[in-house]
């Protein structure tokens, strides 16, 4: 039975608010950068293949630290590491602002990564330790909808500060946004008693026995498996969205933009929608919730590639796809994070959802070049998404068939998975 349980039956919304604002300043800076690269090719001369290296850096260094930044967080608290994740983004970016090059730009980007990395795994962290686990996969979806806000500044204030007055100064602009989030961070955020007496002690046993603990759960890794559905998906829409507007739909980039930040928009619901719908309709079927998912995602992937991009559309139903895109893929965080925060015991919380980051960030590093690197070669994006919507279906299958003996699991906090 997991110890520490949070008792309280009411949500601290001022907590998780404040939460969601370290979100939104660290993907207002990502997005924002995503939703510029039009205009990052032009001056760099870069193809589309190039261009989705950018998500390949930044999420590299995250891959390469995610177990360790969730043991980070066990120790230091969520609070820190939401300091520290927030502040190392936007000092980060701010220096992309002055980047001669898009090597040095992509250099910048791999180091970024490190911040990032601590900013899930520390909100997690927060989340898990004062929400009762009726409520987890819903407050995990607000503090996740600070992502799609800051998604939507992102996509929209970028490109029109791009276009008014160059993409170094809206660069320069929103990292230092982040730093001033940070003050907030700083002031504002209040951790609950149980996390501070914890935070600073030492964990009895070694990261290696914790790691082969854990990867000895058979449903934690299908979970896990599950989640670089979530990294493909999330990390190749929001890196070629913007440049598949802009050159297979005919959009200006600021309208490319737009589809972008109606992408979030679908998030912004999408995070505590289903969420609520996962703790209330499912009554904390996690398993059945992320397989509902990963049926729409990859339904609504193909028809990007098998009908938005070969035919002529009128724009309007293209932003409902973009929209409809949004409300699916953007649902899995909420819901991935939840099934694993409550897989494992308390003490093993950063651990697992380091692992579970893993996963979902090697497919960031692999899947967006390919997936542009596709688009280079055919011409279009209309294979790209076809075949992640093939592999999204797969996955989600091959996680049904193989997890159906934990096809009765329910939150219930006297739950172990072996």
């Amino acid at each position: 039975m997991k110890k520490n349980q949070p008792t309280p039956q009411s949500i601290n919304w001022a907590v998780l608010l404040i939460m969601a604002s370290a979100y939104m300043a660290v993907v207002l800076n990502m997005q924002g950068i995503q939703s510029i690269m039009p205009h990052i090719r032009d001056e760099f001369l870069i193809s589309r293949a190039q261009a989705g290296l950018y998500a390949t850096f930044y999420f590299a260094s995250a891959t390469l630290v995610a177990i360790y930044s969730g043991r980070i967080v066990d120790f230091l608290g969520s609070k820190a590491g939401l300091i520290i994740g927030v502040g190392s983004v936007g000092g980060l970016i701010i220096f992309q602002s002055l980047s001669p090059s898009f090597i040095i730009i992509l250099t910048l980007a791999f180091f970024a990564g490190f911040g990032f990395s601590i900013v899930t795994p520390a909100a997690s962290k927060g989340v898990l330790n004062i929400v009762p686990k009726e409520k987890r996969a819903f407050s995990l979806g607000i503090t996740q909808s600070g992502a799609g806000i800051g998604g939507i500044l992102g996509a929209l204030l970028l490109p029109f500060l791009a276009e008014l007055l160059g993409w170094r100064t809206g660069l320069l602009i929103s990292g230092t946004f982040a730093l001033f989030m940070c003050i907030f961070l700083f002031r504002f955020y209040q951790v609950s008693e149980s996390e501070n007496n914890s935070n600073g002690k030492e964990k009895s046993s070694t990261l290696k026995e914790d790691l082969n603990y854990l990867l000895n759960q058979k449903y934690l890794i299908w979970i896990c498996v599950m989640g670089s559905v979530f990294g493909m998906s999330i990390s190749s829409v929001t890196a070629h969205l913007p440049i598949f507007l802009d050159e297979d739909i005919g959009f200006s980039t600021f309208i490319a933009g737009v589809g972008l930040a109606i992408f979030q928009i679908g998030g912004v619901i999408a995070h505590p929608g289903w969420g609520w719908f996962s703790d209330s309709v499912l009554k904390g079927e996690r398993r059945v919730g992320l397989i509902i998912i990963g049926i729409l995602v990859s339904l609504i992937t193909l028809l990007m590639g098998g009908v938005i991009t070969p035919f002529d559309v009128h724009p309007v139903i293209v932003m409902v796809v973009a929209f409809c895109l949004g409300l699916t893929i953007l649902g899995l965080p909420s819901l991935y994070l939840s099934a694993i925060g409550e897989t494992v015991e308390d003490e093993y919380v950063g651990t697992a959802t380091g692992i579970a980051l893993t996963f979902v960030r090697i497919a960031n590093v692999i899947f967006p070049p390919v997936f542009g690197l596709l688009a280079d070669i055919t011409g279009d994006y209309s294979i790209s998404w076809i075949i992640l919507g093939i592999i999204i279906l797969l996955i989600t299958l091959c996680f049904y068939w193989f997890t159906r003996e934990f096809a009765s699991y329910k939150v219930n906090p006297n739950y172990r998975a072996m």
